[in-house]
């Protein structure tokens, strides 16, 4: 039996902030892993009836494009990541997960830290030198928000579904 289709959801910052955050994403994230961009996940599992409610509430409240810290590296441990920080955004986040309350994963459920990451599934000790190497590099800006995009998982690489654009 196949299982149906399931999408992740994706916060579309400018492109700017997007080529600077990939860089290091392709430079410290091992490449036989790294799929993806970097990118900012709202929602990491949505089936069809989560994905629908989430473009109904996304064009019923009609936001506009705002901005978001990014403020620094931080550990993940066996990784490395850049926080993301903005009461908007988890205030979006905290509307967008009442909606879909009954279809959120366990891992949606769990409190929201707004993050990029740049290095995963590294040894303990890759991650230690990779996270002092950015940040004697890094320099704390300013991204926009300026909608969500939606990814159908394949199961490993993701293909782009729907950009839900913020007005601006």
């Amino acid at each position: 039996m196949l299982e149906p289709p399931t999408f992740i959801a994706t916060v579309k910052l400018d492109d700017e902030s997007s080529r600077r955050l990939d860089r290091l994403r392709k430079r410290y994230f091992p490449p036989e892993r790294n799929f993806l961009d970097a990118h900012v996940t709202l929602f990491h599992k949505l089936f069809a009836e989560g994905l629908t409610i989430l473009e109904a509430e996304a064009a019923e409240a009609d936001p506009r494009p705002f901005e978001v810290a990014l403020s620094g590296p931080f550990s993940l441990g066996r990784g490395v990541a850049i926080r993301v920080e903005s009461g908007e955004l988890v205030a979006l986040r905290r509307r967008l997960a009442a909606r879909l309350v009954a279809d959120l994963s366990a891992q949606d459920r769990q409190p929201y830290n707004p993050h990029v990451t740049i290095q995963n599934k590294v040894t303990a000790e890759e991650a230690r030198e990779t996270l002092a190497a950015v940040r004697r590099e890094w320099i704390p800006s300013v991204a926009r928000v300026e909608g969500i995009d939606v990814w159908e998982y394949l199961g490993g690489p993701w293909e782009h579904h729907a950009r839900l654009p913020f007005r601006a």
